[in-house]
């Protein structure tokens, strides 16, 4: 496709992190998806965030509060979207902080254990899920 000179397949990484801290920001432009850990590692990371509206993305991203939504499939949203934010860079910081406000309160490896947790106690009340037992 003639990519090659612009496009890198870099693989597993285990220094990932040093690849978010380049990006103005990043963009999700998925057809279908359920919820993809790239978007939660970027906000955390304070990365502003484009993506389309799919699958759990919007349980994550508010529409112009902590990113921007687009509908799916629409090429024309999305670079309008892109553009935005390459405009306006006091809307990615607001959307970086916020992002990253959402991201802790709601998506912290504490919060999401603890949700598991209640999930397991609703579903099979009565039972001690603390314990790990080897069956």
């Amino acid at each position: 496709m003639g990519l090659d000179k612009d496009v890198y397949l870099l693989g597993f990484r285990n220094d990932i992190k040093k690849y978010y801290q380049i990006l103005d920001y990043l963009v999700i432009p998925s057809i279908r998806e359920g919820l993809p850990y790239t978007l939660l590692e970027a906000m955390y990371l304070k990365i502003p965030v484009v993506a389309t509206s799919v699958g759990d993305i919007p349980l994550v991203v508010e529409n112009n509060k902590t990113g921007l939504l687009v509908p799916p499939g629409d090429t024309s949203a999305l670079s309008q979207a892109m553009s935005e934010m390459l405009r306006d860079s006091g809307k990615c910081l607001k959307f970086a902080d916020q992002g990253y406000e959402r991201i802790s309160q709601f998506f912290s490896g504490e919060e999401m254990s603890r949700k598991t947790e209640l999930l397991y106690e609703r579903l099979c009340p009565g039972r001690n899920h603390k314990e790990i037992h080897p069956d």
